[in-house]
């Protein structure tokens, strides 16, 4: 008698275990043609080329599997920009534009763009332009054409100012999720500089999309910007052609930093009663300000994360926290959880 065959849903199930492992989901792809779609879309979902030649190889490879008829860019959900500046001379600059406008068209399906050590403020100075009717978020975009993008997260990115990140994710309209970490801007004296500019970006949203740009998840930690400068990038997501409906809020600071953080970060939490859903709040030693974030409103809140910032020999005086976990609506959050017992200088506490 033949063996008897695995049901396709049990093979499925083992290939969906194997999702992140490499090596294993090339050997998959070549067992037999039922495999091959499951593993290949395992396979290609995260891109990571880490430098320039990188990408170049990726472009090979997505312009064979796409004459073939069997593009692997289909199956990319996930693409992180290559580490990559734009030199002042222009020949450079525009291989470089052009490398990475011929491997974006191949990615029609993308939700997740992570910009890693990408120069943004030589990409931008490189496209800008003189003419009148330029532009900025129609130049971004003619080169990175994501329409179905839902998050970015800039990882160990260093601008000239804020407004250059600013005006880099306005190219997106689609976007729904911010993640800042490591965001750094060259000229790190606390001062407020220029209004950021939306104009442009107005402009842009006006004739791509209908309505806002909607951001739904925030969040953000180990950023070297004046605070004041920061405060007035989040406050700019505040208002047209943006707006908030946070259901994530998670933004971890330093203790010494956090004061003057504080007013919008409230701001944003006051604003998200109706929506939010994860709220990370930070502490130092001094839990004083926690009374400020009344949660008995937001009835949606389903998580609570709790990160500590102090040294291990310092002993923590819980004064505020306990008042304050009496205020939190118990039908969303029944029970809770600690997820390290010891003292670290960064112990995550998650309620939920």
């Amino acid at each position: 008698m033949p063996p008897p065959e695995i049901p396709i849903e049990l093979q499925e199930h083992v290939l969906d275990h194997l999702h992140d492992d490499q090596e294993t989901l090339k050997s998959c792809n070549l067992v037999c043609r039922a495999w091959t779609w499951k593993s290949r879309r395992y396979f290609w979902r995260v891109v990571n080329p880490e430098k320039r030649r990188h990408c170049i190889r990726l472009l090979s490879i997505l312009e064979e599997t796409a004459q073939l008829g069997a593009c692997v860019g289909d199956f990319v959900e996930e693409f992180r920009l290559p580490k990559m500046g734009f030199p002042r001379r222009h020949s450079q600059s525009d291989l470089r534009c052009e490398l990475l406008r011929s491997t974006a068209r191949y990615f029609p399906m993308l939700k997740f763009l992570n910009v890693k050590e990408f120069s943004i403020t030589s990409f931008l100075n490189h496209l800008r332009s003189e003419d009148e009717a330029f532009n900025m978020q129609e130049a971004v975009s003619s080169i990175l054409d994501f329409r179905h993008l839902k998050a970015i997260q800039y990882d160990s990115v260093t601008v000239s100012d804020l407004d250059d990140l600013l005006q880099f994710h306005g190219a997106f309209p689609t976007v729904s999720a911010l993640y800042m970490h490591r965001v750094d801007t060259k000229n790190n004296e606390n001062w407020m500089g220029d209004p950021l500019n939306t104009t442009s970006i107005q402009d842009f949203v006006a004739r791509h999309r209908d309505g806002r740009i909607c951001i739904e998840d925030l969040t953000g930690c180990i950023c070297d910007i004046p605070v004041g400068r920061l405060s007035q990038f989040l406050n700019t997501l505040t208002a047209p052609p943006f707006e908030l409906r946070i259901k994530r809020l998670s933004w971890a600071m330093a203790p010494h930093r956090w004061g003057s953080f504080l007013p919008i970060l409230l701001h944003m939490f006051r604003r998200a009663e109706s929506t939010l859903e994860h709220f990370e709040l930070p502490f130092s030693a001094d839990d004083s300000y926690v009374t400020m974030f009344w949660p008995s409103r937001h009835h949606r809140l389903k998580t609570l994360a709790f990160s500590f910032y102090f040294p291990t020999y310092v002993t923590p005086v819980w004064a505020y926290v306990s008042m304050w976990l009496q205020w939190v609506n118990p039908t969303s959050l029944p029970h809770w959880k600690q997820s390290n017992s010891a003292y670290t200088t960064e112990t995550p506490l998650v309620v939920g």
